[in-house]
């Protein structure tokens, strides 16, 4: 018990911080545990301190600490000076999330934070969690990740190459608090991988399929799903894309750099229809007085489209659309109109090479699992050797 008659003092006090929901202004005491601890409330969260053998002197200390978050101190550096308690030792999973999260944001590119986040926050609500991280075992993670692959956040077991992405994520919180001191070692390490090669999903839609989504998309929806076709543009992408990027006179818009997965800006070339559909959406935003940095896809109240809004959309267009065979429209992801677009154009012989280019693909090698679409060119290498073996020259 903390401050209890006959514990010794100690200055190195355990942390507990829980959520409220709530903010407070101010740091109150809420409740005393025997003579020396307290529990305070700040900023929706609550602390825990030994303070010592009496409660006079956590009356004093607490005072302390008010007078210094009246210097608008952040709360962690107050509580450290005065009790002599940094979160280290104690500083739990939970705990810890927000923590790295808030340092790996500026050092990170955002789809990755996207991603990592809601991750983090569906482990910390293990009962590990509450653990420091130091006493989290390889055991605790590995029963996580049985329990993701018989059923993860949505209710539905995650895929192998999802599960590593959970490793991942944690993995990298573990090298940021063994960094900080907060952790000796990394659970995660030791717990094997799954090897995703072979497990890429690969769904197309043909040129009519693709009409009928595009047609069958909410109206707001309509001009996004015909970019993400038409360019093969990745969903960030296409969400990030500003009216400063487009260039009318070449008829194509400009991806980048810090919105491409490869961390490399590319050139994207329009068709004449999209270049008639943005300017149509650009007539119609003109209404707000619009700037160039502003986001070309935008909901009714003028702001960029959220990934889950992407996905509410697509998934609506998706059910509405009655081209679609039944197990294409449960397999389709909005991803999957990147691979449309490749196929489309390597069908109508578009070299790989330029496909690769446009893609923003990091390697040709990527882009060579478009190449069973090259069927006219298979033939064409038939017919060449076919030809030569019988003397008569390669055409």
């Amino acid at each position: 018990m903390l401050g209890s008659r006959n514990s010794r003092y100690d200055p190195v006090a355990a942390t507990r911080l829980h959520s409220f929901g709530r903010t407070l202004n101010s740091v109150k005491t809420c409740a005393y545990r025997a003579r020396g601890g307290h529990r305070s409330r700040h900023k929706g969260r609550e602390y825990e301190r030994v303070a010592g053998p009496t409660k006079t002197i956590g009356y004093t200390l607490l005072a302390r600490v008010q007078a210094e978050l009246g210097l608008r101190r952040p709360v962690e550096e107050v509580l450290a000076e005065v009790f002599g308690d940094p979160l280290g030792p104690n500083l739990t999973f939970r705990e810890a999330v927000p923590l790295y999260l808030e340092y790996a944001t500026p050092r990170k590119k955002a789809t990755t934070i996207a991603a990592d986040g809601p991750r983090l926050n569906y482990a910390a609500k293990e009962g590990w969690a509450k653990l420091p991280l130091r006493d989290i075992t390889q055991r605790d993670v590995s029963r996580f990740v049985t329990k993701l692959l018989r059923a993860g956040p949505r209710g539905k077991p995650c895929a192998t190459s999802t599960v590593n992405r959970y490793l991942a994520a944690i993995s990298g919180l573990y090298r940021w608090a063994i960094r900080e001191g907060y952790a000796k070692e990394n659970p995660t390490r030791g717990i094997e991988r799954w090897n995703e090669t072979g497990n890429a999903r690969e769904t197309y839609l043909d040129a009519d399929e693709a009409r009928a989504l595009i047609a069958a998309a909410p109206e707001r929806f309509r001009t996004l799903i015909a970019f993400a076709i038409g360019t093969g543009c990745r969903r960030n992408e296409v969400r990030s894309f500003r009216w400063r990027d487009v260039n009318w006179k070449r008829a194509e818009v400009h991806i980048r750099a810090e919105n491409s997965k490869t961390n490399r800006g590319r050139p994207v070339p329009l068709t004449s229809d999209l270049v008639a559909r943005l300017k149509a959406l650009q007539a119609l935003q003109a209404a707000r007085r619009i700037d160039g940095d502003e986001c070309v896809f935008q909901t009714r109240d003028g702001v960029q489209w959220s990934v889950q809004a992407v996905r509410r959309d697509f998934a609506k267009a998706v059910d509405t659309c009655g081209a679609l065979a039944a197990f294409k429209a449960r397999s389709l992801r909005f991803h999957d109109l990147r691979h449309t677009y490749a196929s489309l154009a390597i069908q109508n012989g578009v070299p790989l090479h330029t496909v690769s280019r446009i893609l923003g693909h990091s390697s040709i090698q990527t882009t060579m699992r478009y190449a069973h679409w090259c069927g006219e060119d298979r033939q064409k290498a038939a017919r060449a050797v076919e030809n030569a073996l019988r003397g008569g020259g390669v055409n």
